[in-house]
């Protein structure tokens, strides 16, 4: 029993995208219920080598489970979750800054250990603020990634459009979309009046509060 206890620790230390990988059935998750598009995710679990047994039929169904975790997880955070006004995305990307705001360099892994972040995100993010100039990335043994702009002059505004696709608080707000109720009865909306003041309002909010204030908590 001692023997396969060790064993089965060792398998589970193995990749689980290598265990997923060698797919032979699936397990399909809709993408959104209220979409017309067909496209879903596919998780996909068989050990070819391995004989299930009653043993190690819990060990292959844990490293399934957390596999789908994973890619459930990957899927919300790049669908935005549109319906929060800061995103998932966003907020790590506020965590990850606050622990590079000591000016030293840190790896993806100790911020995640800091933050409490899962890895798989922090890399994309990090790509994200690198790519606008926030944050330097410098590769190597002893790589890992420093602020390289100044947090007072980076508003909360400019992060959200750096992590998000849009910020708009309703699907009304966004270029090019047809409204249906405005196309049988009038262009002119109440509704969407008031939800313009409203973003109006926000996005000033948003630009007036720089990340440093943010992180510290400064006026």
């Amino acid at each position: 029993m001692e023997g396969s206890v060790k064993n089965s620790k060792k398998f589970y230390q193995k990749s689980s995208r290598e265990a997923a990988g060698n797919a032979a059935s699936f397990l399909r998750f809709p993408r959104n219920r209220n979409s017309d598009n067909s496209a879903r995710l596919v998780c996909v679990f068989q050990i070819p080598r391995l004989k299930i047994t009653e043993k190690n039929l819990i060990l292959y169904l844990t490293i399934f489970i957390q596999y789908a975790i994973n890619k459930l997880q990957e899927r919300n955070i790049d669908e935005g979750e549109s319906n929060l006004l800061i995103t998932r995305e966003t907020d790590y990307a506020l965590r990850i800054l606050r622990a590079l705001s000591d000016g030293e360099q840190a790896t993806a892994k100790e911020i995640c250990r800091r933050e409490l972040l899962p890895q798989q995100f922090v890399y994309k993010i990090l790509k994200k603020l690198s790519r606008a100039g926030i944050v330097q990335i410098t590769r190597g043994a002893d790589g890992g990634c420093r602020l390289a702009a100044d947090l007072r002059k980076v508003s909360l505004y400019d992060l959200t459009q750096v992590m998000e696709d849009d910020n708009y608080i309703s699907a009304c707000m966004q270029p090019g979309y047809q409204c249906e109720w405005r196309q049988k009865h009038s262009p002119s909306c109440k509704v969407n009046k008031q939800l313009l003041q409203i973003q109006s309002v926000l996005d000033r909010e948003f630009r007036a509060r720089s990340l440093y204030q943010m992180i510290y908590d400064s006026e």
